[in-house]
């Protein structure tokens, strides 16, 4: 009688469980990470070094302000090696096109282009790189 009695208790017991496990609703699973290309640019982790392509003298420095403003980190600010750039340009290191054109989005530079190695050795480690033209000369 004891075996029968505890029988009936275990089934019991099980049922109830499964009732419980097939009525309720299961946890939703955590939303997956946003692949690395969808990620929004977070402008204070982009390093931007900034470099005149003209022979107007500070010019480098004014948009270097204007990089700061927008929230980007300023890298290196000098001449680059051509000083008769028309146009301003983003260049960009490995991996960085996605915050060159973040940058050129913000600072209404529509060119980008991959960097070359005399604008990467002036720019230090930044991945970003504004050659300025003589399109940002404000007379």
């Amino acid at each position: 009688m004891a075996l029968v009695a505890a029988g009936i208790v275990v089934l019991g017991g099980g049922i109830a469980f499964g009732v419980v496990q097939y009525t309720s609703t299961p946890e939703a699973p955590p939303p997956a990470p946003a692949p690395p290309g969808d990620r929004p640019i977070v402008p204070s982790r982009v390093t931007v070094s900034v470099l005149n392509g003209t022979t107007r003298p500070g010019l480098a420095a004014q948009v270097g302000d204007r990089v700061e403003s927008a929230g980007f980190r300023l890298g290196n600010v000098t001449n680059a090696g051509d000083q008769q750039r028309a146009e301003s340009v983003v260049l960009y290191a490995a991996g960085g096109a996605r915050e060159a054109r973040a940058v050129g989005r913000e600072l209404d530079i529509e060119q980008t282009e991959r960097a070359e190695n005399g604008e990467r050795d002036l720019a230090g480690t930044a991945r970003v790189i504004i050659v300025v033209g003589a399109d940002m000369v404000q007379e």
